[in-house]
């Protein structure tokens, strides 16, 4: 099942703790000492909050999880213990004057849609509570169940097409292989590169499985044996998993098209 509810998710805001105005700026560069607070930062300090935020505890601190929150308040806790102004959202009931009212957190409206707990995918006797993705999640409660049909890359026109004319895969989960892209691939390819290859791949599959839903495919299971372009991590920010929720940014002049953006 595939929920959708709209929340509120806190980040720790930290606003203009000092300022530096700067006027008639001289036109040759000047070589400034750093500050004498900076003999306060220490290397062990910095990395006990490096080991924290990082932690597995927290999960990557998703958007909108309880391992982003635990971060927020870690964060604003330590603010507070440096003597910090807090000059996020107004505490309510305050003076809209008065600073001391404020908290350090800054509040923003989100969509999260989400695998409910339990849900899985039983292939034969093998049944899978994560390790899986939904592509094309919206809110739905569904049970589909079917007979698995391996159609190799479920070609559905062509010479090389693995239904036939007569296909019909009605009463059936189409079992599908990942087809990479065309070619062979590079070992030296940049992150940015197998990025934009694992989409052309995406958008391969959402094809496959509508050209097999009008031959009456009930689902479709895509397997990959390999992942050489990084579809993984490309599924990781498009498509809806356990544990993993989609977040859509949910207040004036968000941009929702940034909804697969919310697991960073």
């Amino acid at each position: 099942m595939i929920r959708s509810f709209a929340s509120t998710s806190p980040f720790v805001a930290l606003f203009a703790a000092a300022a530096v105005v700067a006027q008639d700026a001289p036109k040759t560069a000047q070589k400034l000492a750093p500050p004498d607070a900076i003999q306060a930062i220490a290397e062990k300090e910095l990395l006990g909050h490096a080991n924290f935020l990082a932690s597995d505890e927290l999960g990557g601190r998703l958007t909108g999880s309880k391992g982003q929150q635990a971060a927020a308040k870690y964060i604003a806790n330590h603010f507070e213990s440096l003597g910090l102004a807090p000059l996020g959202d107004r505490v309510e009931g305050g003076d809209a004057g008065d600073v001391g009212v404020r908290s350090y957190y800054q509040r923003y409206g989100i969509e999260r849609t989400y695998v409910v707990d339990g849900a899985s995918v039983a292939v034969g006797e093998v049944r899978l509570e994560e390790g899986f993705a939904v592509l094309g999640a919206k809110e739905m409660a569904a049970e589909i169940a079917g007979k698995a049909a391996w159609v190799g890359y479920g070609r559905t026109r062509g010479a090389s097409r693995d239904i036939p004319d007569d296909g019909d895969l009605s009463g059936k989960v189409a079992v599908v292989a990942v087809k990479g892209p065309r070619g062979r691939v590079r070992d030296d390819l940049s992150v940015e590169q197998k990025f934009g290859m694992s989409f052309g791949v995406l958008g391969g599959l959402g094809r496959t499985a509508r050209n097999l839903a009008k031959v009456g495919a009930e689902a479709v299971l895509f397997v990959q044996w390999e992942d050489k372009v990084g579809l993984a991590d490309v599924l990781n920010y498009v498509a809806l998993s356990p544990g993993k929720a989609m977040v859509t940014p949910n207040f004036p002049g968000a941009d929702r098209s940034m909804s697969m953006m919310g697991r960073m």
